[in-house]
């Protein structure tokens, strides 16, 4: 008691020093064991909550700072990135089975003479097109000429791996093997399994039985460092991670002297989530133009358009090509969704971990407070309390420092621990009462 009468001010009774003392040790407690949860689903859910929440607000500044200007992109925009949409052409042929394949074909040609320096196809090319043999051809000896004169443009393939965990041939794969400036790469993103949002970028998939790619690059990852000719810094770490020597994670400097880290376990929850930048028109309601200034929708602007050192990004984005997914700032083609990654990936945007110190003084700060709330005022004070630190406090404390530093203080635990203690005290209270009503009904 000598303790707790130096901690406290003197207006503080005996009782609320022990209540207070007590809410402390069950909020340490329950942070602490929540803590172990956090590879587990529900700690998965609960990081990415508190994600999506600072990622849909700075998703919406972007579009907000490009809705006052009409000439630069916004903050945060790498200026190189240009998409190239044939949603248009593919609707004005009647949606065929096919993305077509000669308006693919004259559109890198276009970007390769004028200069592009990568090219990142979000168009599987599997097989051949049975309707058009004609287009395939003129896509064919539109790359034979680009090997054949030596362009020095990157052309990214997507490519599937299928589940026995070998590449799926395309049309392509003998040009492959042709010229240095060809890569197959995986276009996936990827989405959380509880509920399908895509958040992530996956840095590689392994694959089987192929003696020139053990490993494929993601489509994002590998154009942002051709961009940069630092494509052997991957070469260099494919053998280790190829042959799983160890777990650490891999640095790349990039141009801009910020560095990406890759994991070797492929996903992390934080390294490799998508901050959402780069807007496409009608994403979000209250911004309906979003802020691509480096976007052609027309395919008959293509021949006036500055290639000249962009990495150009061609898809689909018709939605009866099926290629939409569920973001946490709204549904989006896939094309954007790779250029959002690019654009994280190539301006060092890569989110980070808190420290652990960091993570434990965020947690016993809430934690005190929540005691020192629920030993001092009445219940719906207390929720008011809460109500009050939770939503004006906490989450614009997280928004401001993650938009500054990239780190997400993730409150999360401690809020968890909060609701979980003012529930075991809920449950106590009970309890009590259910005690004395019964000692009170033997009297």
């Amino acid at each position: 008691m000598k303790l707790l009468n130096r901690l406290f001010p003197k207006r503080f009774s005996r009782e609320e020093k022990v209540r207070f003392c007590i809410n402390l040790g069950i909020g340490l407690a329950i942070a602490i064991v929540l803590q172990f949860f956090e590879h587990t689903d529900l700690g998965e859910t609960a990081i990415n909550k508190a994600f999506d929440y600072v990622i849909a607000r700075e998703a919406a500044e972007s579009a907000r700072s490009a809705a006052t200007t009409t000439s630069i992109p916004a903050t945060k925009i790498a200026r190189q990135i240009l998409f190239i949409d044939l949603g248009k052409v593919y609707q004005q042929r009647e949606n065929p089975i096919l993305t077509p394949r000669d308006e693919l074909a004259r559109i890198i040609g276009i970007a390769c003479r004028k200069k592009a320096k990568v090219i990142v196809l979000d168009i599987l090319l599997e097989g051949e097109d049975c309707c058009h043999p004609e287009h395939d051809r003129q896509l064919r000896n539109i790359l034979q000429e680009i090997i054949a004169q030596k362009v020095p443009t990157r052309i990214l393939f997507p490519v599937r791996i299928g589940s026995d965990g070998r590449m799926k041939r395309s049309f392509f794969d003998e040009l492959l093997a042709n010229t240095p400036h060809f890569y197959p790469v995986i276009p996936f993103i990827s989405a959380t399994a509880s509920d399908r949002v895509v958040r992530y970028w996956v840095p590689f998939e392994r694959v089987k039985g192929h003696p020139k790619y053990p490993l494929l690059w993601n489509a994002s990852l590998l154009a942002a460092l051709a961009s940069e000719e630092k494509e052997k810094d991957l070469q260099i770490i494919q053998q280790e991670i190829r042959d799983q020597k160890g777990s650490r994670p891999y640095f790349i400097r990039l141009g801009n002297q910020r560095e990406i880290e890759i994991s070797s376990e492929r996903e992390d929850l934080y390294r490799n989530r998508i901050r959402f930048l780069l807007i496409p028109p009608n994403l979000l309601k209250k911004y309906p133009g979003g802020n691509l200034f480096e976007r052609v929708s027309d395919i008959d602007e293509v021949e006036f358009t500055d290639f000249n050192d962009k990495i150009v990004i061609i898809g689909n984005a018709n939605p009866e090509a099926g290629d939409i997914h569920l973001t946490p700032v709204g549904h989006m083609p896939g094309m954007y969704i790779i250029g959002n990654a690019l654009n994280t990936i190539l301006l060092g945007l890569q989110p980070s971990h808190p420290s652990v110190i960091l993570n434990m003084v965020i947690e016993l700060v809430v934690i005190i407070v929540s005691a020192y709330v629920l030993s001092r005022f009445p219940p719906l004070l207390i929720r008011i309390a809460k109500g009050v630190l939770l939503i004006a406090v906490l989450s614009a404390i997280s928004y401001y420092y993650f938009l500054r530093t990239g780190i997400l203080l993730n409150f999360t635990f401690a809020v968890m621990a909060m609701g979980l203690h003012d529930t075991a005290l809920t449950i106590e209270r009970a309890l009590v009462q259910r005690k004395k009503t019964g000692k009170e009904g033997k009297r």
